[in-house]
């Protein structure tokens, strides 16, 4: 009976095994179909003097130089995009993602108005949820797209991340670097916002900005933006980001804010942090 327990275990565990490869295989041949579609649709709206390619969970197109397009689609929608699933995502995107690289400003927003009904108020770009679309000015330099790529795979991850989370960690990546371990943020043109707001004692308390709503958050004209990026920035440099994270999203319904994750994962109440990491700030160095 043994032996015989022994066999049905192993031909079960083989048809476990079988059923997860099958699984895959046809999750695969889904995104491709749903990519060869989209790509599809994007060349009858964009025509032939635009390059297009599949990446990942992207449907990518270009009037750029095709070299620019080529690293744009291996480095950011390709590395970049795995160390934000190794970091970050628990599982693979379940949609597909349209990426619009426009060559210049004029391009970006003589398509955007043509292809979405208005004409962009940035000059960078920004995500469409709605369209699932990441829709790009290229020549401002690919921070922005790692910065929207944030938005549209946490929107499947984590749909209930609060503004000031989204934006911060969004934020933090456009500029960065790709490492072993994931994505590393690091300084950027954000720092003399952030320190200006320090030295004018306009900066809210870290509790306050965690705790705004949306639209207040948003009227700070990059203030909040700036002070969300470098509270993550100090988080990743105290060593507990993707923890905080992970502990925020699995434990949303407990606190929407992410207020009492911040201070386990940390181990102080904010208002201890906060002179800490206000000094670290304007420490920092462009």
């Amino acid at each position: 009976m043994r032996r015989v327990s022994c066999g049905l275990l192993v031909l079960c565990g083989f048809a476990a095994l079988a059923a997860r490869a099958l699984a895959a295989t046809d999750a695969a041949a889904e995104r491709k179909e749903a990519l060869d579609k989209a790509l599809a649709e994007m060349r009858k709206e964009l025509g032939p003097s635009f390059r297009y390619q599949a990446v990942r969970c992207f449907a990518a197109a270009s009037d750029g130089h095709p070299l620019r397009f080529a690293r744009v689609c291996q480095h950011t929608l390709g590395s970049c995009y795995d160390a934000y699933q190794k970091q970050f995502f628990r599982k693979e995107p379940k949609h597909v993602y349209r990426v619009y690289l426009f060559k210049n400003d004029a391009s970006f927003r003589s398509h955007a108005k043509k292809l979405f009904g208005r004409v962009p108020d940035t000059p960078f770009g920004y995500y469409l949820h709605k369209h699932r679309a990441l829709v790009m000015n290229i020549a401002t330099g690919g921070g922005t797209l790692v910065h929207e790529m944030f938005h549209a795979l946490v929107d499947e991850d984590f749909p209930d991340i609060p503004l000031w989370a989204n934006e911060g960690i969004a934020s933090l990546f456009e500029q960065c670097q790709v490492t072993e371990s994931g994505l590393v943020g690091l300084v950027n043109w954000r720092l003399p916002i952030v320190q200006r707001a320090i030295r004018e004692n306009k900066l809210p308390p870290l509790r306050k900005m965690m705790t705004m709503k949306d639209l207040e958050f948003y009227r700070s004209g990059g203030g909040n933006y700036a002070a969300a990026r470098y509270f993550m920035l100090y988080l990743q440099k105290e060593g507990v980001l993707v923890t905080f994270y992970k502990t925020f999203r699995d434990n949303f319904k407990r606190d929407g804010t992410g207020v009492e994750f911040v201070e386990k994962v940390l181990g102080r109440k904010l208002e201890e942090v906060e002179p800490e990491w206000r000094k670290w700030v304007m420490s920092l160095k462009r």
